[in-house]
C-alpha cells in the first residue's frame, strides 16, 4: 500500500485502498483505545477464518477518520467462499451484526457472496460524521480493503 495519511479534513484520501493487516494497524492504531478496538477486530477474524475461509473486509467508520475515541469498527464483510460452507464449521452467531457488534465492538455489514458491491456506499461521509465535521453527508472519504 502506497504510504496513506489522513487528509486536513480527518479523511483518508478518496478511494478503496488495499492494504494488509499490518498496514492498516500501522495506519489506524495510533492510542491505546484504537488498539483494544483493532485486537478484538483481530479476535474476530481468527474465528472466522478458522477453517481456512477466505474473506473481503472493508474498513470504515469513524475507525477510518483521525477521531481519538471511535465507538466502534464499520467493518463490510464479503465471503469469498460459499457460505452454507463456512456454516459448517463456523456457528451463525459470528454473522450476526448484534453478536459481532457486542462481542468485538465491530458494526458488521455482512453479504455472504461478493455479488453486492457496497464499496462506493461505504465512501460516503454520512450524516452524523458530516455533521460533526461541518461537511456535507454525500462528500466522499477512502476506506480499506483487506483480504483474510
Amino acid at each position: 500500500m502506497p504510504e496513506l495519511n489522513f487528509n486536513e479534513l480527518g479523511f483518508l484520501p478518496l478511494g478503496i485502498h488495499d492494504c494488509s493487516l499490518e498496514e492498516a494497524k500501522q495506519l489506524l492504531c495510533f492510542n491505546d483505545w484504537r488498539m483494544q478496538l483493532w485486537n478484538k477486530f483481530l479476535d474476530y477474524a481468527n474465528i472466522i477464518t478458522a477453517g481456512g475461509f477466505k474473506y473481503h473486509i472493508c474498513l470504515d467508520g469513524s475507525f477510518l477518520t483521525d477521531k481519538q475515541d471511535p465507538l466502534d469498527i464499520d467493518i463490510v464483510l464479503s465471503a469469498v467462499d460459499e457460505f452454507a460452507t463456512i456454516l459448517q464449521k463456523i456457528d451463525q452467531k459470528y454473522f450476526m451484526h448484534d453478536f459481532v457488534k457486542d462481542n468485538f465492538k465491530l458494526h458488521l455489514f455482512f453479504h455472504p457472496a461478493p455479488v453486492n458491491d457496497f464499496r462506493e456506499f461505504f465512501q460516503y461521509i454520512g450524516v452524523k460524521e458530516g455533521g460533526r465535521r461541518g461537511l456535507h453527508p454525500n462528500e466522499k472519504k477512502g476506506i480499506l480493503r483487506v483480504i483474510l
